[in-house]
């Protein structure tokens, strides 16, 4: 008995310094643009250095959002190349719910897949920053889709 209180109290210590991620489903980044920079790095720990690294050759497909996260059963887009200044800049893109896909060229750790909604009701966005590190255990690292309302 006392056992299993002991355990039931690290749970919820535990729990309780967990942060949230934005894996979790029908979480949606408001933004009113989709343009911006592709940053990461696998080998540092320390945040402002990895979003200070940016990463080329990362391939974005646009999905309009479904349930479904089988890449198989989504219809893309459009895809692009992020360019050789990293910037990637999708244009004008209607109102909606989308999925972003971000695949790095020669890692299977970096990238990550974003649920985005485009719309009016947000401030302004300015240029997102989308650090595609990879992930740590808790959340506390990589993964991140950064955006700044002006």
């Amino acid at each position: 008995m006392r056992q299993g209180r002991q355990i039931l109290v690290a749970v919820v210590l535990r729990t309780a310094l967990c942060q949230a991620s934005s894996l979790v489903t029908g979480h949606f980044h408001p933004v009113t643009v989709i343009r911006g920079r592709v940053v990461g790095s696998g080998w540092t720990p320390f945040r402002w250095l990895r979003q200070s690294i940016c990463l080329g050759d990362a391939k974005l497909t646009w999905y309009e959002y479904r349930w479904s996260r089988k890449i198989e059963n989504l219809t893309p887009l459009a895809a692009l190349q992020a360019a050789a200044h990293r910037n990637f800049d999708f244009g004008s893109v209607p109102n909606r719910h989308y999925s972003l896909s971000i695949e790095a060229k020669d890692s299977a750790r970096m990238g990550g897949f974003f649920d985005v909604e485009v719309t009016d009701a947000a401030k302004n966005t300015k240029p997102v920053r989308i650090d595609v590190s990879p992930m740590q255990p808790d959340c506390t690292s990589g993964h991140e889709f950064i955006e700044t309302k002006s």
